[in-house]
């Protein structure tokens, strides 16, 4: 599955406005190899010293597009097949370089004097460490300065710690223990620092970083295409196996490093029988053909024509047609390697024979390559390769359905069927070559680094001193690569892997970068304002599910407003009940007493003792009572507390009532 930093690197690779930014990205670089030269550099040179800094070849294209930017903006002179710095930007280039020395060796010193650890050690840490988080947390520091300016001051967080505490565990015993914490430390103080020189440097880093990822994702293959073809077959199309032992044609340059690309990634190279017949018969037809271009015309007329044919013929100095005959005899062999490393091997077992048969006697299909190839150039297709093509279709989704296989082929029209009935999650049956040469970048960097991964290219301009000019790049790039890694953080996994195999396909269509930029800015537009619409749609979802909740809200409220009041009439009712009868025991109690007070006077003195003794028991025992009985709460209850007791009681009684409904 094709991740979301690896779309974005597609994006980079493809995006116009991107590859003018990695046109200067590399030019910098160049421009400060043929400072370093201190002498005229040869473009051989350049290449030289890139391939050591990139850690792999840069196109010649790129190079030259490099070298006339610096050409037009009169930062480089050409004299005699050598480039110079021009004298009017020399002693500015050199000032720059010593002053961005001088800079990172006053914060060096500022931070890193007071340690036990050799100081060495200590400035390769501390730019390791500012290197490894940079190589993690760019888009954060990008965003930081997209939205707050460029000298501002950087608020420390966990990132910052996990990138101190990776290197100090990396750098292992070379870092003497006392000095962790201290170093700890002393890197927050860096990272915290408003000064000049710290933002300075922070801002340099930052640059090298985004040079390095432009240049990265321009000058290797990506992770998606290696993936999509590691360790899987190639059956070579009649097309393919003529022209590999062609010294004349345009792409024979490449074959040297593809071999070394296939046998890299373990895919390996095998052609079907039918194609060994296809094969001989084509041979047999340029054999005809040049032989008679050299036998009508003269050398002059020869050497202007683009046929591969005719030029190898040239190159290995035939001047007549027996020459050209002989030539052709070494040809009919079908190669047995690519170059060197990769075996081409015949395929042939009788249930593939079977199905290719098949597939040759299919006139649906053969009706469809001919459509196909009419709608292309406005002619039918000859039978013997109509009849090849569908044997080959055949056999191609017979052996798929054990293993990954796709036709390598030259020709237009097998492409176009392939893309055209391609089946859903599955990748096409065909590639063309030039297609496969430029998704596995053969001319430039290869597969040897994924083109995401910018760090080993990151470190060695910060090393090697070949940080770019500060006004190369401004905010608003960064903020570019800002914005469009956001958006492409927005998709979800299955549009990541949507677009990027619809990206392969318009590669392998042969789409030009501009087409397929514009298909990204779409898509990634597109989803922005999906997003937005399904946020609106959200917003009013939200609004209708608020308004129910409101509503909703308020019929509990009634409902419960309607129980307070209800349970509120049943409280006041029983303490009314209460307080008459409160009421009532006020009057009856007093006249009780007083009668019992009465008879006791009157007639206590006039019996025995014993009768005395219980009437003055009963009246110690009244008396002894009294202090029990709860005047001040029944009696004498002020008309607010009664109230407030009602309302208290009511509303816990409410609450228990809501707490059981969440349950």
């Amino acid at each position: 599955m094709s991740s979301k930093r690896e779309l974005h690197t597609l994006f980079i690779k493809h995006d116009t406005d991107f590859r003018t930014l990695s046109k200067k990205a590399l030019s910098e670089v160049i421009l400060k190899i043929i400072l370093f030269q201190k002498s005229g550099t040869r473009v051989a040179q350049i290449k030289s010293e890139l391939s050591s800094i990139i850690k792999g070849n840069v196109s010649d294209q790129m190079i030259s597009e490099s070298l006339d930017i610096l050409t037009r903006e009169k930062k480089i002179v050409h004299h005699r097949g050598r480039y110079n710095i021009h004298s009017r930007i020399s002693a500015k280039l050199d000032e720059s370089v010593t002053a961005n020395k001088e800079l990172q060796d006053r914060v060096f010193k500022k931070y890193l004097s007071s340690a036990q650890t050799p100081y060495e050690i200590l400035k390769s840490w501390f730019q390791d460490t500012l290197i490894l988080f940079f190589e993690n947390y760019s888009m954060e520091w990008f965003n930081h300065l997209a939205h707050l300016g460029k000298f501002t001051p950087k608020q420390f967080d966990n990132n910052v710690l996990s990138a101190i505490n990776e290197t100090i565990l990396n750098y292992g015993d070379n870092l003497l223990p006392e000095d962790h914490s201290w170093l700890k430390t002393q890197f927050t103080k860096f990272y915290e620092s408003e000064e000049s020189d710290e933002n300075i440097m922070f801002w340099n880093f930052g640059m090298s970083l985004f040079s390095s990822r432009l240049i990265t994702a321009q000058n290797y293959a990506d992770k998606i295409s290696i993936e999509t073809y590691k360790n899987g077959n190639f059956l070579l199309d009649t097309n393919i196996l003529m022209i590999l032992d062609l010294e004349g044609h345009e792409l024979n340059q490449s074959f040297e490093s593809l071999d070394k690309i296939l046998n890299q990634l373990k895919i390996k190279t095998k052609y079907l029988h039918i194609t060994k017949e296809e094969y001989r018969r084509a041979i047999e037809g340029r054999k005809v053909d040049t032989m008679h271009v050299f036998e009508s015309y003269d050398i002059e007329v020869l050497k202007a024509t683009k046929c591969p044919f005719v030029q190898t013929a040239i190159k290995r100095g035939c001047n007549d047609s027996s020459d050209v005959e002989r030539m052709f005899d070494t040809l009919f062999d079908i190669p047995k390697s690519i170059s060197n490393l990769t075996n081409i091997d015949i395929i042939d077992y009788p249930e593939l024979e079977t199905e290719v048969q098949t597939g040759c006697a299919n006139e649906d299909l053969k009706k469809k390559i001919n459509e196909i190839h009419y709608r292309r150039l406005k002619r039918d297709k000859r039978e013997n390769p109509k009849i090849h093509d569908a044997g080959l279709i055949h056999g191609v989704n017979f052996l798929r359905r054990e293993d990954r296989t796709w036709i390598l082929t030259a020709d237009g029209t097998l492409k176009v069927y392939a893309i055209e009935n391609v089946i859903r999650d599955e990748t096409e049956i065909a590639i063309g070559l030039d297609a496969l040469i430029a998704m596995f970048a053969v001319n430039s960097g290869g597969v040897d680094v994924d083109s995401s991964d910018f760090a080993p290219l990151f470190k060695n301009l910060i090393k090697n001193s070949l940080i770019p000019e500060d006004h190369i790049f401004d905010v608003r790039d960064l903020a570019f690569i800002l914005s469009t890694n956001l958006r492409i953080n927005d998709l979800d996994s299955e549009k990541v892997v949507e677009i990027a195999n619809t990206v392969r396909r318009m590669r392998i269509a042969g789409e030009k970068d501009e087409e397929i930029s514009l298909f990204l800015r779409r898509e990634i537009e597109g989803q922005k304002l999906t997003i937005v619409k399904d946020l609106n749609a959200a917003k009013a979802n939200e609004g209708v599910a608020k308004a129910r909740k409101e509503q909703a809200e308020k019929e509990r409220d009634f409902a419960y407003n309607e129980i307070r009041e209800k349970r509120k009439a049943e409280l006041r009712d029983k303490y009314d009940r209460q307080l008459r009868v409160n009421r009532t025991l006020l009057i009856i109690i007093p006249i009780l007493i007083s009668l019992f007070f009465f008879f006791a006077l009157r007639y206590g003195l006039k019996t025995d003792l014993f009768v005395q003794f219980l009437v003055a028991c009963g009246i110690e025992f009244f008396f002894g009572l009294i202090p029990y009985f709860p005047l001040n709460r029944r009696f004498i209850k002020k008309h607010s507390e009664y109230v407030h007791d009602i309302d208290k009681i009511v509303e816990y009684e409410i609450i228990e009532m809501k707490k059981n409904a969440k349950i």
